[in-house]
């Protein structure tokens, strides 16, 4: 079972950023779908089966942690904006709680024997580039800046499973901790 866990996104919050980046639709590049839209707070990939789904609820339901306030700031590339396969929408406030949020998970995850990935850095994925995309319109995204403009209250970690599909991935919800 392929999952993550993360920060939802209000409907609002979604369809200005789905919105402001509609010149991503072009050649070569798969943009996230707006439902689809979150900030990761950890990638459990396929470390959890079916059968861990009532244990590993019972983890995060262990997971206390305050609600607090998200800003959207600068866009940005993984691995770099000189060679992007992954484009993002980073934060502005909030970024340092989601840091903490993730130490949280990751100490109660490994302690419960499981695994994920140790490097961190929160951001919403926005789209994967293909090899043959055209560079075209990276200036334009580059230049993008959501800061002060799109704020919200974090309010629950939700754990998704990520189902693959033609269409592209569908993410459904599994279990929701409510913030304090």
């Amino acid at each position: 079972m392929r999952s993550f866990l993360a920060v939802s996104l209000p409907n609002n919050i979604k369809e200005g950023i789905y919105g402001e980046l509609s010149f991503l639709d072009t050649g070569g590049v798969k943009r996230t779908s707006k439902e689809n839209l979150h900030i990761t707070a950890a990638f459990m990939g396929d470390s959890l089966s079916a059968d861990d789904k009532a244990f590993f609820s019972e983890i995060m339901e262990e997971i206390s942690f305050p609600s607090f306030y998200v800003s959207l700031g600068r866009t940005g590339a993984f691995p770099s904006r000189e060679k992007p396969s992954v484009l993002w929408v980073g934060l502005e406030k909030g970024e340092e709680e989601m840091n903490n949020l993730r130490k949280k998970i990751y100490s109660a995850v490994r302690k419960a024997g499981f695994s994920i990935e140790e490097k961190f850095h929160p951001h919403i994925t926005v789209a994967r580039l293909k090899e043959n995309f055209s560079r075209s319109f990276l200036p334009d995204f580059f230049e993008k800046d959501f800061s002060g403009r799109y704020s919200f209250k974090a309010e629950a970690l939700v754990w998704y499973e990520s189902v693959l599909s033609q269409k592209g991935p569908e993410y459904k919800e599994i279990f929701r901790k409510e913030f304090l």
